[in-house]
């Protein structure tokens, strides 16, 4: 996306420091980009008016379809995750509804390209610039903590399956309440209970409309699920010591 926003502000017309490996990873329109910056460092002629105007319209057919490409692809990524709940699913479909807007609103403004002048194409590509920023920005931020979070789900699922097994187990040896492995399970059970409430504080702020808490609600949540597993693993090396396994 980078390589797009720095494209665009070129094409509104800004002075800007450009490279054109910049963009190899994604389109083909380097050879057009050099000779369009040629052209706008020399004296202005009627040829080269014609010629910039041309490769304008190039650049931003190409930019165009790429920008579609580009969103098509992580609509993809999110269509590719598998989903468990209704609400999930829910969101999920909110959010393929907006790409789908997206990419109408790309598609329709390449028809418009033809038609354009020099300062149409700058006031066009300054339009894309600014849903760049903004719209799509958000959208693709907003999708991939979505991708991460549902991802992570299942790892919450095996801790309370992990903390279920062995609960069972110890209950089997009926011990003391104040046995270390009691303590131990308590230990981990409220590390997990932690670790859920940040993650379901993760979804609720995914679903608000201010995204800039998720990821560190997420990367808390992970961590603190990180340490029930640590005093799971514990659990499992103490009960071969204090068990008749």
């Amino acid at each position: 996306m980078k390589a797009f926003l720095l494209l665009l502000t070129f094409l509104t017309g800004s002075v800007i420091s450009l490279t054109t490996t910049v963009y190899a990873a994604e389109c083909e329109f380097s050879g057009p980009i050099e000779e369009l910056a040629t052209i706008q460092s020399k004296p202005t002629t009627r040829e080269q008016v014609l010629r910039e105007l041309t490769l304008r319209k190039t650049i931003l057919n190409e930019l165009t379809s790429c920008l579609v490409k580009e969103t098509q692809d992580k609509e993809k990524s999110l269509k590719a995750t598998t989903l468990a709940s209704p609400e999930t699913k829910a969101y999920a479909r909110w959010l393929e509804n907006q790409f789908v807007e997206t990419v109408s609103f790309y598609e329709f403004k390449k028809t418009q390209i033809n038609d354009l002048g020099i300062e149409g194409s700058k006031d066009l590509a300054k339009e894309m610039l600014d849903r760049r920023r903004t719209n799509d920005r958000i959208l693709f931020e907003r999708t991939n903590l979505f991708i991460t979070w549902n991802q992570n789900q299942e790892l919450f699922t095996l801790g309370y399956k992990r903390l279920n097994d062995i609960t069972a187990t110890l209950e089997v040896f009926d011990l003391p309440p104040n046995h270390e492995l009691g303590k131990l399970l308590i230990d981990a059970k409220t590390a997990l209970e932690k670790a859920n409430k940040l993650n379901l504080e993760a979804w609720e702020s995914l679903k608000s409309s201010n995204q800039e808490g998720t990821l560190p609600l997420i990367k808390s949540s992970l961590e603190t699920l990180a340490e029930s597993y640590k005093v799971f693993f514990t659990i499992s090396e103490e009960s071969k010591k204090e068990l008749p396994l």
